[in-house]
């Protein structure tokens, strides 16, 4: 597949992600998350990479996973500082410090 064509595909299957996780669907979330990330890496996107990384997180923080979302952050937050990119690592901040201690 063209690099344009699975960039495409990463997209859809993160708004698809989406969709499901705003029905409550965390199931079909994460594997669409999963399908977006694997895509992102192999593009070697990093940043897009490091957003599904928060997203999964998110949808692990909701099925009450709370050490495998916080490993999620972390994972993004590492690479969102890596780029100097102060809002994605923000956000992700914002999603570990949601975090009960486990």
């Amino acid at each position: 597949m063209k690099n344009n064509n699975k960039r495409l595909a990463a997209l859809s299957y993160q708004i698809l992600g989406d969709v499901a996780s705003e029905r409550d669907d965390f199931d079909a979330a994460d594997s669409w998350y999963n399908h977006s990330l694997h895509s992102f890496k192999e593009l070697g996107d990093e940043l897009a990479t490091a957003r599904i990384y928060n997203q999964l997180g998110i949808v692990e923080y909701y099925k009450d996973n709370n050490s495998i979302a916080r490993r999620l952050y972390l994972q993004a937050i590492e690479i969102y500082e890596r780029f100097n990119d102060k809002i994605g690592a923000d956000k992700a901040i914002k999603n570990l410090a949601l975090l009960k201690e486990d």
